[in-house]
């Protein structure tokens, strides 16, 4: 198989002619799925076009196996029969009282055998028999009938009214009723795939065209050229017809006949934004997951203890510098650079310091009354500041110069760690810390799924919309991009 990477835009037509074509197989994509969609709803509202377009249903009624109920078409033959032989022979001819005693046979038979039920449309019954019920005014929809098809009830005066009653509210109702065979399979039979077979030819000869034409301009393998033309797949399938709303809207996009730009936008914005907000809620529970599992495994206590050491264990060094003693040495001269530019106010402060030290003692209390006395404090302050501030200056001058500073700087921390260990452990402080950690870290997590989770599309997307990758065209393309000249 060829490892040459499929181009993400497909080439654009320069021809006409194919442009033309184009355009005409995208439109006959769409009478195809207009049949598909007509197939689909054609026993639903058969009951219309049966009473407004009864051409059609003559002709389509073969596809789906449809074909007249005898019993209900038997019924109605009747009818006709029981009209013409009075309007011919009379009310009290033979012919009419066969036929109304054939009918109120009849019509008892339906009630009881609902011949509505093979096509699905029992309401229909229902229907005849309130109506018949109302019309007649008795309870029971069996006697309503026996006694509309009766000569009491059919007389000179009302037959040809009662008969065109019939006719307008129960008529068009029975003869809607039809039977469907069932075939070996136990489905209804259908015969679309007769129709449909010759849009499936055509779309499969228009594929193989396209894949073998993508095949040699690109020199990709037969399966990478016909993954390019993945949504024509859908079109030859014998289920699943409604996908194939997908290849009719992208063979018409593509042949300019309709825009989907602001569609193609939006799906990969959502598949974006969705990718983005699963990895990042996945990434911030297991990075929470890990902090508390490391603090539950007592790393803090491992990292104190390992502290106090030399060398630390936990740590790894991956550029054999000693990056504490480093940092001490740079702060040791940040401090002797940045001390004689604020001695001054720090003598101040330390002198004002001792002087109240110096003035609460009972030694101090006791000389001041002696002549000479008075500014004693104030001397004493102002000696001691100074001579403190260049101590600290000249030790810090000499820490920086001095090799076994770093070390002595260095011993001091591991010492105090070393006692804060030992405290901490003396009172169980360190396990009661790590239990409140341990309970924090959680309540964080849950805070920051919260309000991570509370952000809106909108200020995600336009948040997205600042970095490059949304802005540029996206990799990966749900609806293909439409050919333009």
């Amino acid at each position: 198989m060829s490892t040459t990477p499929l181009p993400r835009k497909p080439a654009p037509i320069s021809n006409p002619w194919l442009k033309k074509l184009n355009a005409l197989l995208a439109l006959v994509a769409l009478a195809n799925l207009g049949l598909v969609l007509f197939d689909a709803s054609y026993i639903r509202f058969r009951d219309l076009y049966f009473r407004y377009l009864p051409q059609l249903t003559q002709r389509y009624d073969w596809v789906k196996g449809i074909e007249p109920f005898r019993d209900t078409e038997q019924y109605l033959t009747v009818a006709d029969q029981l009209e013409m032989a009075i309007a011919q022979k009379g009310l009290k001819s033979p012919q009419v009282s066969q036929a109304l005693a054939d009918l109120r046979d009849r019509s008892v038979s339906m009630v009881q055998e609902d011949p509505f039920r093979i096509a699905n449309k029992s309401g229909n019954l229902e229907r005849l028999k309130n109506r018949m019920r109302q019309h007649m005014k008795t309870k029971s929809s069996r006697d309503a009938f026996r006694a509309f098809w009766s000569l009491q009830h059919l007389n000179e005066q009302n037959w040809r009214a009662e008969l065109a009653f019939f006719d307008r509210n129960f008529r068009p109702i029975i003869a809607a009723n039809y039977f469907r065979p069932i075939d070996e399979s136990g489905d209804f039979v259908n015969r679309f795939w007769i129709l449909d077979i010759g849009f499936v030819g055509l779309f499969a000869a228009d594929l193989l065209v396209r894949v073998i034409w993508i095949r040699r301009r690109h020199r990709t393998s037969w399966k990478d050229a016909l993954l390019w033309r993945w949504y024509d797949l859908l079109l030859l399938l014998p289920f699943w017809r409604f996908a194939r709303a997908i290849p009719v809207s992208i063979r018409l996009h593509q042949a300019g006949l309709i825009d989907l730009h602001n569609i193609q936008e939006q799906v990969n914005r959502n598949i974006a934004e969705n990718i983005a907000a699963e990895v990042a809620e996945l990434v911030l529970i297991q990075s929470f997951n890990a902090v508390q599992g490391s603090v539950k495994q007592g790393l803090l206590r491992q990292s104190l203890e390992a502290s106090t050491s030399i060398v630390n264990p936990l740590m790894v060094d991956a550029n054999q510098i000693d990056e504490l003693s480093a940092i001490s040495h740079r702060l040791v001269e940040v401090v002797r650079a940045v001390l004689p530019k604020v001695q001054p106010d720090v003598e101040v402060l330390v002198r004002h310091t001792i002087q109240q030290a110096i003035a609460q003692s009972p030694f101090y209390q006791t000389v001041r009354v002696l002549p000479g006395f008075e500014r004693l404090a104030d001397e004493i302050a102002k000696q001691v500041t100074h001579q403190a501030l260049q101590t600290v200056s000249g030790t810090l001058a000499s820490a920086v110069s001095d090799e076994i500073s770093p070390k002595l700087i260095r011993q001091l921390g591991q010492h105090f760690l070393v006692q804060v260990q030992a405290e901490l452990d003396r009172k169980q402080t360190l396990t009661e810390i790590e239990t409140l950690l341990v309970a924090w870290i959680e309540d964080l997590k849950l805070t920051v799924l919260q309000n991570f989770d509370a952000q809106t599309q909108p200020q995600v997307l336009r948040e997205a919309e600042r970095t490059r990758w949304l802005r540029e065209p996206s990799p990966v393309e749900v609806l293909p991009q439409q050919r333009k000249p």
